[in-house]
Parts: C-alpha cells; sequence; structure tokens
C-alpha cells in the first residue's frame, strides 16, 4: 500500500493535506486529520486480518494432505478458523498467534514426511523433530497466555488453542483445563465438549491404571477404581454434552460405550452400542465405514512406523484406549516380535 501526504497552500485559514492511498487523491483539512487517519489505520487492519485469514485457510489445507495429522486435529482446527474470522479487529491478536501455531505444526509435519521419504532414517532424527516441535509449542503457549483476546469469545478461542499447544505436548491435565474454562466462557462446540470428555477419560488411564504385558498380550489394571469411575462418569457427562443430533453422534456413542465398558458398566455399554445401528442388534466392527474419531496417538498406532515418538508401550496404551484388550500385533497388521 502506497501511502503519501503533502502540504498544500492554506484555503480559507485551514492547511489541507493531500492523502493519496492506491493512487487514489483526497483533500482533507488538519482537523479532520487525525479522523482520517484513524480510518485508514482500520482499513489496513482489516486488510492484514483477512490476509491473515488467508494464510490460516492455506496452512490448514496443508495440513490435510499429511496421514500425520489427525482426523479429528484437522476438525478442531477448523473449528477455531471458522470462529476466528468471526470475531473482527478484537480477533487480531489471536489470528496472529494461530497463524503462527500452524506454522509450527506445517513444519514439523513436513519434515516428518521428508524423514520418512528416505531410505534411512536415524531415530535420533525423529527425536529431535518432537524436541524442536516441543520447544515452540512451550513458545507458542506463552504468546497466546499474553495475546489480548476481548470478550468471553476471544476468551474461549484463547483456550483452545492452549490446550492444543498442551494436546501436542502429551499434558493432558493442563488440556482438560483449557477446555473446562473455553466451556465457560462460550458454552462450548459438540466438538470442544467431545474433546473434554475423551481427555478426562484420558487422563483417568492415566493416572489410574498400569499397564501390563503378558505373553505379548497388553491389558490394562486400574489401580484406583474409585477416581477411576468417578472420572470416567465425568467424562460421560462432558461426550453426552457433545451429542448434537448429527452424524458426528456415532462418534460419541462409540466413545460413550468404550468408556462405560472400562468402567465396568458392561450392560450400560451394550445399550449405548446398540445405538449405532439402525437394527440396535449388530456391534460397530472395526470394518465398517463409521470410524470413531482418533487421537494422534491412537492414529499413531495405525499409521506408518515414522511416526515420532512412539514406542511399544505407547502402542500398547493406544491399542487399549481404542479398542480395549486389543494386542499391537491386532492394531498394526503385524508383530513386531517378529521383525
Amino acid at each position: 500500500m502506497a501511502l503519501i501526504s503533502a502540504s498544500l497552500p492554506r484555503f480559507g485559514g485551514a492547511s489541507n493535506r493531500v492523502w493519496s492511498v492506491q493512487g487514489g487523491i483526497t483533500c482533507i483539512s488538519e482537523e479532520t486529520g487525525l479522523s482520517v487517519q484513524f480510518s485508514l489505520m482500520i482499513w489496513v487492519a482489516t486488510v492484514m486480518d483477512r490476509d491473515r485469514m488467508h494464510e490460516i485457510r492455506d496452512k490448514l489445507q496443508q495440513l490435510s494432505q499429511w496421514e500425520t495429522v489427525s482426523t479429528f486435529s484437522q476438525a478442531f482446527y477448523q473449528l477455531i478458523a471458522d470462529k476466528l474470522a468471526d470475531q473482527g479487529a478484537a480477533g487480531s491478536g489471536l489470528r496472529l498467534a494461530f497463524v503462527d501455531f500452524l506454522a509450527v505444526e506445517v513444519n514439523y509435519h513436513r519434515q516428518v514426511a521428508a524423514l520418512a521419504a528416505r531410505d534411512v532414517m536415524l531415530a535420533g532424527d525423529l527425536q529431535s523433530l518432537a524436541d524442536k516441535r516441543r520447544l515452540n509449542l512451550e513458545v507458542m503457549a506463552e504468546m497466546v497466555a499474553i495475546t489480548p483476546a476481548p470478550g468471553s469469545q476471544l476468551q474461549a478461542l484463547s483456550h483452545l488453542i492452549l490446550a492444543e499447544c498442551q494436546y501436542h505436548q502429551r499434558n493432558i491435565g493442563p488440556v482438560v483445563e483449557h477446555l473446562q474454562k473455553a466451556i465457560e466462557y462460550d458454552g462450548g462446540h459438540p466438538l470442544v465438549h467431545f474433546a473434554l470428555g475423551y481427555n478426562i477419560y484420558a487422563l483417568a488411564v492415566q493416572d489410574c491404571t498400569v499397564m501390563q504385558v503378558s505373553g505379548g498380550d497388553s491389558t490394562l489394571t486400574v489401580t484406583d477404581d474409585i477416581t477411576f469411575t468417578r472420572r470416567c462418569l465425568t467424562a460421560l457427562h462432558a461426550l453426552e454434552a457433545s451429542l448434537s443430533g448429527t452424524d458426528f453422534d456415532a462418534q460419541v456413542y462409540w466413545w460413550m460405550g468404550h468408556v462405560l465398558d472400562s468402567a465396568g458398566m458392561t450392560e450400560a455399554a451394550r445399550d449405548i452400542q446398540s445405538r449405532l445401528t439402525p437394527g440396535g442388534d449388530e456391534s460397530w466392527d472395526d470394518d465398517d465405514d463409521h470410524v470413531p474419531y482418533l487421537s494422534e496417538l491412537e492414529e499413531a498406532a495405525e499409521a506408518p512406523q515414522y511416526l515420532p515418538q512412539i514406542s511399544q508401550d505407547e502402542i500398547n496404551r493406544a491399542a487399549v484406549l481404542l479398542r480395549g484388550s486389543f494386542t499391537s500385533a491386532e492394531v498394526l497388521g503385524y508383530d513386531p516380535g517378529e521383525e
């Protein structure tokens, strides 16, 4: 944008000034100069915000090409982007922060894909990428935390972005806290309630269970029945709040049934499962088209082996979280012990 000013002779006792904006010339008096400058600032800010939304959509498109980005993460990013687009000038800071967050994700997944294309890949390279991503996300979280977010909707969006920063660092506790605050500020979209329910359940598994491996089979053993059950019930409450009367409900019912089964409420789990099919007498087979949303960790258990920081223990835990007591061989499609 070209912005040029030049003084003109006084007319009627007032000094005039010519502003040229992209070739257009307007004569104004100094008395109205400040208001015009303010209008120009608003115009510039509008153009910059439009450019930032274009950057956000471009980065979302880039992320969609890599299988290392979970389906749910893509949907969640799109939700944040759509809400940011409606926030006007007050959302400028958060839009910029979200652009930078997505840039971190694009850079990380691009480099993972580049490593996967090599004939030889070292575990150290993957670990280095994961460490850099973690450090970048820590910086992003600090930046988002101090970014002005006036109003309840922007506060909610700030917490959603912070939840994503923590989620990709596998800090489940802070993820739950930020999602709860986002819902407090703005009521919460079904995806947000779903994310809250899933992460409360994941936190219960993290804090109240241990992994036991015997003869190649992996199972989770609950170490604190009371706390685990209470958290499962809390997770169910959040999942129920994500029911929206749309096709998305199939995802919700699957997870509600899984959480109920994990908490030992087998009959209730079967009742929920019966809602997944019109007849109510068929189970949801893994070969069905209706695949439940997976977290990045769970998709990692099924995706190619180049995913970073996926240990055998994590694969086992992901398998149990996703399908109960399935072995890693059933999840991966081959037995890692035979390699």
